[in-house]
């Protein structure tokens, strides 16, 4: 994670309402997401906002990728989300590239609260975070 990347007070009230284990297995996520963009250079600082309610993390430079957001949803209270664009081609190359995550539209991976994150998510979203530069 980014030391100097604090967790924005908006972002900490969001996941806070969440139940613990959903906590839990959001901070891994975002722990990985900040992880993913440090491992790979050319997607740079990242910007960790609210969109549409949820945590969103997208590269501050713009034309480098789309934007991942993660969330935990009453209606299905045994898993946490992660959400691209549902505009991109991302879902779609990962059903393929990852046929074991379990995927939800065109836009969604669930994860169960009950496992760990699979390894496949971390090359996920390094794709989704570097989307414009590395071609569609």
């Amino acid at each position: 994670m980014q030391p100097e990347h604090a967790l924005p007070q908006p972002v900490q009230e969001t996941i806070s309402d969440f139940p613990p284990a959903a906590q839990k297995r959001l901070m891994e996520l975002r722990t990985l997401i900040f992880e993913t963009a440090l491992q790979n250079p050319e997607i740079g600082h990242l910007t960790e906002t609210l969109k549409w309610g949820e945590p969103s993390y997208v590269p501050a430079k713009p034309k480098t990728g789309t934007a991942v957001r993660v969330a935990w949803k009453s209606r299905s209270p045994d898993t946490i989300s992660l959400y691209v664009n549902c505009q991109t081609s991302l879902i779609e190359r990962w059903r393929t590239e990852f046929p074991k995550l379990h995927y939800v539209g065109n836009r969604e991976i669930t994860l169960p609260l009950s496992e760990e994150i699979p390894s496949e998510i971390s090359a996920c979203i390094g794709q989704a975070l570097r989307y414009h530069i590395q071609g569609k």
